[in-house]
């Protein structure tokens, strides 16, 4: 299990690497508050892990999906902006908001399917209490949207 999770922390890096990678390609640069979070995200989660945090202290797995998902949130909105720009298709900021909000709480959701299919078919203990679940989406869904929203002031294009 722990390789797994050093894996997951370490595939982090290189998506982070790889967004700043295309947006340069496209003229734009990634923002160093939204690289902060990313790295802020790792570190939550690689410690909640790796010294149990998340067994000893409830809050530390709220914190770790809240800034785990704006950071998702945030490059995600930052990459789709760019993406269409450079497409000559700009969104305006409301439909730019829901389909990051949109695409984020979809990757939140199979997130979780996969930590209750990990429980079901390899009994990982990832989800420690019947409302887990909805307790995590809930913080990811509040932090995706407050990320999503703050984000368009990280740009300068």
């Amino acid at each position: 299990r722990q390789g797994a999770l050093a894996v997951s922390n370490l595939a982090g890096v290189l998506i982070l690497w790889l967004v700043a990678r295309r947006l340069r390609q496209w003229g734009h640069r990634l923002p160093s508050a939204v690289a902060w979070l990313v790295a802020l995200a790792i570190w939550f989660d690689a410690a909640g892990n790796f010294a149990h945090l998340y067994a000893r202290f409830v809050w530390w797995d709220q914190i770790a999906h809240a800034v785990g998902s704006a950071a998702v949130a945030a490059a995600l909105f930052l990459t789709l902006r760019a993406a269409l720009w450079q497409r000559g298709n700009p969104l305006s900021m409301g439909h730019l908001t829901l389909y990051a909000v949109s695409l984020t709480t979809l990757l939140t959701v199979i997130y979780e399917i996969t930590e209750y299919l990990g429980d079901l078919l390899f009994a990982t203990n990832r989800i420690p209490s019947l409302y887990d679940t909805a307790d995590d989406l809930v913080w990811n869904l509040l932090a995706i949207i407050a990320s999503v929203d703050k984000s368009s002031m990280l740009v300068s294009w």
